[in-house]
């Protein structure tokens, strides 16, 4: 094989008449240590003279020699060149020239002298800032340009359960805080009959409130004016305002799927779809209110309800079953579990344990205790030892023979039951008539 270095061939363009030309360089001997390299060239021939442009030489045909058979010299400038090398040199370190940071200087503060009338300022010590003077307090009548406005202040969430609570993390559909129930001169008719005259009572938020008196003084339909239950009667109509912390719960502007999902409602009867599920029960308000939930949260809103109504450890292995075949206790708490899942404010129950035995009593009784801290609870009750075990207010109504029912006494349940101020309040709590 040749030598890259000293031997190079190369085709030139294809002539007219279809030959190849081929010019073949003659191999350079590599130069010795102290010799000049030479080379064997061709002879020019004549015609070259003229032209001055070498022939080239055929491939195969004998170089040309000089006289004494020595090839002729070439010159140094025809003798392949060695090839240069250019040795790396290493950029030069770059030079960083160390910051120069100036000291700050600092003016000692000055002070005009007071002008004639003004308080004198203490002396300040080296060191020691100077005292700030209050503000003049605005003269009568001033007021900044735009009024006053200041930022309102960030309540906790509604519904969110308290930081590293037993339900902390737990999924949360909407929300409730506890509310205030006020009811302002309430009268109420149905057609020409008037069953109630100017009813005024405040039921506390956090608080139990119990309704007694004998049947037909009014009490289950003032409990139904309190979310507007009442209007459903063709013939019903009412006077009077009922607030929910301020917010009239008759606004005409005020929906009033809004008003009954704050205001929930229990009756005496226990009233399940029949046809549902036990699942589908508790979150058939879902559907009504159009609130939308994720699975989980709806298992775990399912969950909740029926164990703050005292009924999950007995259905939880059959929440795929008919609603309809519960007990009847069973019933009325699956009702309760219904209605505290759209997290009502308010919950009113007209006498929900009045078809219902003793031990039934009794758990419905302490769930409505457990859920003191979650709902404000209005309770119509014809049981007067219910009242005093649940309730701490309680208000006694009464109507007189054709005239509509009012309220007699209301306070403290205590009070009421152990001192009442009216002589028919003390008479009907110890049974003598009702």
């Amino acid at each position: 094989m040749s030598d890259p270095l000293t031997t190079d061939q190369h085709r030139t363009p294809q002539g007219a008449s279809g030959a190849s030309d081929l010019t073949e360089v003659i191999p350079v001997a590599q130069p010795t240590r102290g010799k000049r390299a030479r080379v064997s060239m061709p002879a020019a021939n004549p015609a070259d003279r003229a032209s001055g442009v070498p022939s080239p030489v055929v491939a195969g045909a004998a170089a040309p020699t000089t006289p004494g058979g020595a090839a002729p010299a070439v010159p140094a400038a025809t003798a392949a060149a060695a090839p240069s090398v250019t040795k790396y040199a290493p950029p030069a370190a770059p030079s960083f020239a160390a910051p120069s940071f100036a000291a700050p200087s600092f003016a000692p503060p000055s002070f005009a002298a007071p002008s004639a009338g003004a308080a004198a300022l203490p002396p300040v010590a080296p060191g020691t800032m100077p005292p700030v003077a209050p503000p003049a307090a605005p003269s009568a009548g001033w007021a900044p340009a735009g009024g006053f406005t200041s930022p309102a202040a960030p309540g906790p969430v509604a519904g969110a359960p308290a930081a590293g609570g037993p339900n902390a993390g737990a999924p949360t559909i909407g929300g409730s805080s506890l509310a205030t129930l006020d009811a302002r001169n309430i009268s109420a008719w149905f057609g020409d009959h008037q069953v109630l005259d100017r009813v005024s009572l405040t039921m506390p938020a956090g608080v139990i409130t119990s309704l007694i008196g004998p049947s037909g003084c009014g009490k289950s339909t003032f409990l139904r004016i309190l979310n507007r239950m009442h209007e459903l009667v063709p013939s019903a109509s009412l006077a009077g305002e009922v607030l929910l912390d301020g917010d009239d719960v008759y606004d005409t502007g005020r929906r009033l799927t809004d008003a009954r999902k704050s205001i929930g409602m229990v009756f005496q009867k226990p009233n399940p779809f029949p046809a549902m599920s036990i699942y589908d029960n508790v979150l058939a308000g879902l559907k009504l209110t159009g609130t939308r939930a994720t699975r989980d949260d709806k298992d775990y809103l399912v969950e909740s309800s029926l164990s703050k109504a005292g009924l999950w450890k007995e259905v939880k292995d059959r929440l795929r079953a008919p609603g309809g075949g519960l007990s009847g206790g069973q019933q009325q708490r699956l009702c309760i579990a219904r209605s505290l899942a759209v997290k009502p404010r308010v919950l009113l129950m007209d006498e929900p344990c009045s078809a219902l035995d003793p031990t039934s009593t009794r758990v419905i009784e302490e769930t409505m205790l457990e859920l003191i801290d979650e709902v404000t609870i209005v309770i119509v009750t014809h049981n007067m030892q219910q009242a005093q075990r649940v309730s701490q207010q309680c208000a006694f109504f009464l109507a007189a023979q054709g005239t509509p029912g009012a309220i007699v006494e209301y306070g403290d349940t205590e009070a009421m039951f152990s001192s009442p101020i009216d002589s028919r309040t003390f008479d009907y709590v110890n049974g003598r008539f009702g």
